[in-house]
């Protein structure tokens, strides 16, 4: 009898030691903001996104980074020192643009919509996101503890021009990001919202990977990786995958939002946007770029994108 019991507490030793291992395995792979991504960006049912592809040109940015972006800080409400470059534009302007970058990326990624925005007369800030970039951080929120972040940086704004009008703009993770931002209480200067390609929760989002990448690789089901690899997040990180939920976020959101997606965006699924849109409690538009893969809509189709941004802007300013 004793012998059983030592068996059986063995083996549910070495199943327990054996979840712990995976779970710490896949933290640090998508989680870690120091690890390399390749394995996720890269793997198979991803590599027809050229976006994902590309190298991260930080070191010849363009304008309007190049000539007269400065560096400026805020701590954000867990003590981290986070860095956004500041972009004021010459035409003396009121009115703000908040970027937030994609998953692994960091501000610069962002440089021809920074670009846009600048030649619209907007002033621009561009935050790395937490463990990204000049950013401090051990974790990827995913957007979910971005989205506090963002707001910091808006009442950074507005501590320096109370009266100014801010748009929030961002692209995958980031598009994410100011959709879970849009749930919140935001500061009356935020009159809208322009999420591109971001997701409907980390969970969804990590769902979908997940059961491509496993399909024809493992028997373990995807719902049981992601429960144990949000249960290791939750423990180091301070959130779980189904806490960050953009879709419950935007139908909370009194802010008006466009939602731009690509028809053939294979890394964020196209019906993401779909199902954002419909859930969204607040004025809202929505554009589907016909051809474009992930956060690729404007490269793919710059005329539509830029109408479609500047006619939403000018409605709400």
């Amino acid at each position: 009898m004793i012998i059983t019991l030592i068996i059986i507490a063995s083996i549910f030793l070495l199943i327990f030691i054996a979840c712990s291992v995976v779970a710490g395995f896949l933290y640090n792979l998508i989680i870690c903001p120091s690890s390399d991504k390749s394995l996720i960006l890269l793997a198979p049912h991803n590599k027809k996104s050229s976006f994902l592809r590309k190298e991260n040109d930080q070191n010849s940015p363009t304008l309007p980074f190049k000539n007269n972006a400065q560096s400026v800080y805020i701590k954000s409400y867990d003590s981290l020192k986070l860095h956004a470059y500041l972009i004021t534009n010459h035409a003396l302007s009121d009115t703000w643009v908040i970027m937030c970058h994609g998953y692994s990326g960091n501000a610069l990624r962002l440089k021809k919509a920074a670009a846009l925005f600048y030649k619209m007369g907007l002033n621009v800030l561009a935050p790395d996101a937490r463990g990204h970039g000049k950013s401090e951080g051990k974790y990827i929120g995913m957007g979910w503890h971005e989205r506090l972040d963002v707001i910091n940086w808006a009442n950074l704004i507005i501590s320096k021009q109370k009266n100014a009008k801010i748009i929030l703009y961002g692209v995958s993770m980031g598009g994410a990001t100011v959709a879970m931002t849009s749930g919140e209480n935001l500061p009356k200067n935020i009159k809208c919202i322009i999420e591109d390609c971001g997701y409907t929760g980390v969970w969804d989002e990590l769902n979908y990977q997940f059961r491509k990448f496993l399909k024809s690789r493992f028997t373990l089901t995807s719902n049981l990786i992601l429960r144990l690899i949000s249960l290791e997040t939750k423990i180091r990180a301070k959130y779980s995958f189904k806490e960050a939920d953009a879709l419950k976020q935007v139908k909370k959101s009194k802010t008006p939002m466009l939602f731009i997606h690509g028809s053939k965006d294979k890394f964020v699924p196209t019906f993401m946007a779909d199902k954002l849109y419909s859930a969204a409690n607040c004025e809202k538009e929505k554009l589907i770029i016909e051809g474009a893969a992930h956060a690729e809509s404007y490269e793919f189709s710059p005329g539509l994108y830029e109408k479609a941004v500047k006619s939403f802007i000018e409605k709400y300013l």
